[in-house]
């Protein structure tokens, strides 16, 4: 047989085998000094199908070798040109049976090594067979190892075996791990797969492209149909394809030359395409296909190299995408976007969502060692759905479970797992249940426990008191406020809008801040939990740019937008807009899309959602003669408006400022106008007893008690309250007449812990009981002196 009809690689096993006689001292070339020269050598094909049947290769060489010694030996070699090889008639037999397999079996055009393996199998006695069957080498087990390693690929050139396992090597066999029952079983996406199928079929444009958000499962979908061609049912059209998932990472990765990239891609669509339509390429994030490999001047992208092919239907794909980056890189090129056929994947509805979870519970019961219920599966989805606004069922919904599964299982695990008597326990299987659900939902979002469960209710039917303990006063802007989250929290407030947008109107000082920052504590136990942007830093035209982000090609593009990039990382929020009416109008119209369809596209083209959050208004408008009066506390206006909206003390002056300031969509939008009035009388009395114990508080840890006079307390709010400037000035009051004389006596010992500080008015000046502490706080600048 010539060696003109042998692959360089073949030729180059047949000289090692050679060799190998040789240097045993046999004097005849057997298979066995064949076999083992095959197996010499990771990148051998013949290692690699032995690899496949997992053969223990040092063992198998070992068993070899003993056959190789048991041969006939001589005494001398000739060397040199005047050496002369004898063959055995059985290495003979097994060459012809190559020749032949080669020929008529695999229809190739030169002699490769698996030719030469299957032959020597099949032809394989005696000892020789004692030690394949003993590794479990058949025949029938080596045409299937083989038909994994070459795939579809034909010998046609002398280093065809070189791009043996060209498809292994860069791709995943979904078909394979479908069969061996490796992938997770696949629920609610009978119509997608459907489709993907239906798609295959066709004659021309039967490449599917599944285009959908992240997370909502089409690799999935992918899978399901690697399990569907596995399956009995299979149509006769698509029975025995096969699914390879690509990488095009892999593919780009370590090709440091130019044309290495071209060349690997190359080798993978040949063996695609010679496999007569057996294999089915899925290229996930279809469109990293564009572009990738031009790293030099005038080479081809990966795209460019497909198209060919797609073109004359001789290579299928499967490819996965996102709509933005179809829309992006694949619809640009028309070329390519009309080889593909589209199937668009919605986001399931929490029903299905919780089928697929409850499809999935085995396989991370199995994995974590836990018991899912089906409270805390349908916990996972509802919730998911309701608080993580930013990315897709069933992908967020799965994230949960597995979380919370890993994170019970380190907490709690040690303690059940853990015997007094030392020896090794069945360890108990840990139950997740809702709560755990919510605990890790809460621990992402800053939702404290109890609002997201039962204990909730109770704390809704006291919202009004919770916000009263930190805002006197102004009973219709706190009703109006606890009656929205109430609405938002019973799901009854429409579920694309803010749970509530409310502008708060009044003088300085009167509470519209402190209201804001009582509800932010009451929702989530911090009153800085709160997204607050002065709008007078918004008054420039092109301001909403800091708001949003900036448009692509400009400045700060890179950057955040500084409410967008807040509401997307804490979508549940109160988001404060302080003196709105000093931002310029450009903002106005980019509020009416979040006040009406809760969200805002920023300027990186993401979707934020503002369903979830309470967005308040604060204005001075119209209040600059709200707070005229008499010397000492302003009363209300008396003019009533006719407007639409249902909000008593809302004067037709107010009107009017809102109407000149505002357009009629931003302000039909907006749920209600709640005006603050002014300060009271007993409005500030209870101001000075909210700030007298806060001083309390701050002295708790010495047990010392502050008590005010009836007649300290007037003084104070006299000095502490300004018509104008509304109840900000009481705590510079309570630091200059309280705060400063307290912490001096203290630090003299006048005052000791445990004291009982009793302030009185005598005579203009503050006193504790009786003795004037110090002269400098007498008179106009009143003093404070201390008993106890």
């Amino acid at each position: 047989m010539s060696p003109e009809n042998f692959t360089h690689q073949t030729r180059a096993v047949i000289d090692a085998a050679v060799q190998l006689m040789m240097q045993r001292k046999n004097v005849q070339l057997d298979v066995e000094h064949i076999l083992f020269a095959m197996t010499d050598g990771n990148e051998s094909p013949v290692r690699k199908i032995l690899d496949v049947l997992e053969v223990e290769i040092e063992a198998f060489r070992t068993d070899l070798i003993a056959l190789i010694d048991a041969r006939p030996k001589g005494i001398g070699h000739p060397t040199g040109r005047q050496r002369q090889i004898f063959i055995t008639p059985r290495a003979q037999n097994a060459m012809s049976k190559a020749q032949s397999i080669q020929r008529k079996t695999f229809r190739d055009e030169l002699m490769s090594m698996d030719h030469l393996l299957i032959a020597i199998v099949e032809e394989a006695d005696g000892d020789l067979a004692r030690v394949l069957a003993k590794h479990r080498v058949t025949a029938e087990r080596v045409y299937q190892a083989d038909h994994q390693v070459r795939g579809a690929a034909r010998v046609t050139s002398p280093d065809a075996e070189e791009g043996y396992g060209t498809l292994s090597k860069y791709t995943t066999d979904l078909t394979r791990l479908a069969r061996d029952g490796k992938l997770d079983p696949i629920v609610g996406r009978d119509y997608e797969i459907r489709r993907v199928m239906q798609t295959l079929t066709r004659r021309s444009k039967n490449n599917p492209v599944l285009i959908g958000d992240a997370g909502v499962g089409k690799t999935a979908i992918v899978e399901g149909l690697a399990q569907m061609l596995v399956s009995e049912g299979v149509p006769e059209m698509l029975a025995n394809k096969r699914v390879l998932a690509l990488s095009i990472g892999v593919l780009l990765a370590g090709a440091k030359f130019r044309g290495e990239f071209e060349e690997r891609l190359k080798a993978v669509i040949d063996e695609a395409q010679s496999s007569a339509g057996e294999i089915i390429l899925f290229i996930d994030e279809l469109h990293s296909v564009v572009g990738a490999g031009t790293g030099s001047e005038g080479s081809l992208d990966a795209a460019n190299m497909m198209k060919p092919a797609l073109a004359r239907g001789e290579l299928q794909v499967v490819g996965a995408t996102t709509p933005e980056e179809y829309r992006r890189f694949i619809e640009k090129d028309s070329a390519l976007e009309r080889r593909f056929t589209p199937i668009w994947v919605e986001e399931p509805e929490e029903e299905s969502a919780v089928e697929m979870l409850k499809a999935l519970r085995k396989n991370y019961e199995t994995h974590h060692g836990v018991q899912l219920t089906d409270a805390a599966l349908d916990a996972a989805v509802r919730l998911s759905d309701r608080y993580v606004t930013d990315r897709q069922l069933p992908d967020k919904a799965v994230d949960l479970i597995d979380e919370a599964a890993a994170k019970a299982r380190i907490e709690r695990a040690p303690v059940v797992m853990v015997d007094q008597s030392d020896e090794p326990t069945e360890p108990e299987r840990l139950v997740i249940s809702e709560k755990d659900i919510a605990a890790l939902i809460s621990e992402r979002i800053g939702v404290p426990l109890d609002q997201l469960v039962e204990e909730e209710v109770e704390k809704l039917l006291k919202l009004e008191d919770r916000l009263h303990e930190r805002v006197i006063g102004q009973d219709r802007a706190v009703s109006t406020l606890a009656d929205a989250v109430r609405r938002g929290r019973m799901g009854l407030k429409d579920a694309s809008r803010p749970t509530g947008v409310f502008l708060f109107m009044g003088p300085t000082g009167v509470g519209k801040t402190e209201l804001a920052k009582a509800l932010a504590e009451f929702m989530f136990d911090d009153p800085n939990h709160m997204i607050r942007l002065d709008m007078s830093e918004y008054e420039g035209r092109h301001s909403i740019s800091r708001m949003i982000g900036a448009p692509p090609g400009y400045v700060g593009y890179e950057d955040a937008g500084q409410l967008t990039e807040a509401v997307r990382r804490r979508p549940y929020s109160v988001i404060l807009l302080d003196e709105i009416e000093k931002a310029h109008p450009n903002i106005y119209d980019s509020m009416l899309q979040i006040f009406d369809d809760g969200r805002l596209t920023d300027g990186h083209g993401r979707t934020v959602d503002f369903s979830n959050t309470i967005i308040i208004m604060t204005s001075n408008l119209g209040t600059a003669d709200q707070n005229k009066g008499g010397l000492g506390f302003a009363i209300g206006g008396s003019e009533a408006a006719s407007n639409g909206f249902d909000s008593p003390g809302l004067t037709n002056r107010h009107e009017s400022a809102l109407k000149s300031r505002f357009s009629p969509e931003f302000l039909n939008r907006i749920d209600d106008v709640v005006v603050f009035d002014p300060l009271g009388r007993d409005e500030i009395d209870q101001i000075v007893d909210k700030f007298v114990r806060q001083v309390e508080q701050r002295l708790a840890d010495r047990s010392i008690g502050i008590e005010l006079t009836p007649d300290a307390k007037s003084w104070i709010a006299e000095r502490g309250y300004d018509t104008w400037m509304g109840a900000r000035p009481m705590a510079r009051a309570m630091q200059r007449y309280v705060e400063s004389p307290l912490a001096l006596a203290l630090i003299k010992g006048e005052v000791n812990d445990g004291a009982h500080v009793v302030v009185d008015i005598v005579e203009d000046a503050i006193l504790f009981d009786s003795g004037v502490v110090d002269e400098e706080f007498t008179k106009s600048e009143s003093t404070l002196a201390s008993t106890h």
